[in-house]
């Protein structure tokens, strides 16, 4: 799956990151388009995200995704977007809910309460 997806990344434009070689990218003009992936998971940052699914999807290309919208939390992460009209004004990531998860059990094992 990871070598047919990336030739498929590159055959549409898409380069890999240099830090992150399951980061891609390609520079739209007016903006970059970036395509996350880890196992079987792929996120998709665009201004139009539907236009880089439908090129990788069948009948045009080789995969089927589910659909999904916009991401609240992606590999142990929360997702915040908050738009401005239809752009996206601001995104962030945090492990609010991964913490919170650790902790419950840290408590229930250990009986603790932490503060």
């Amino acid at each position: 799956f990871h070598q047919h997806l990336c030739a498929e990344l590159e055959k549409i434009g898409f380069k890999p990151s240099k830090a992150d070689p399951d980061l891609w990218m390609r520079d739209a003009r007016d903006h970059y388009e970036y395509v996350a992936k880890y196992i079987d998971d792929i996120l998709i940052m665009s201004k139009d995200p539907k236009a880089i699914l439908d090129l990788l999807q069948k009948p045009k290309g080789p995969y089927k995704f589910k659909e999904v919208g916009s991401p609240e939390y992606y590999l142990g992460g929360d997702v915040k977007i908050t738009y401005s009209g239809v752009s996206i004004a601001e995104l962030s990531l945090s492990a609010k809910t991964y913490v919170k998860r650790i902790c419950n059990k840290k408590e229930m094992l250990m009986g603790w309460k932490l503060k």
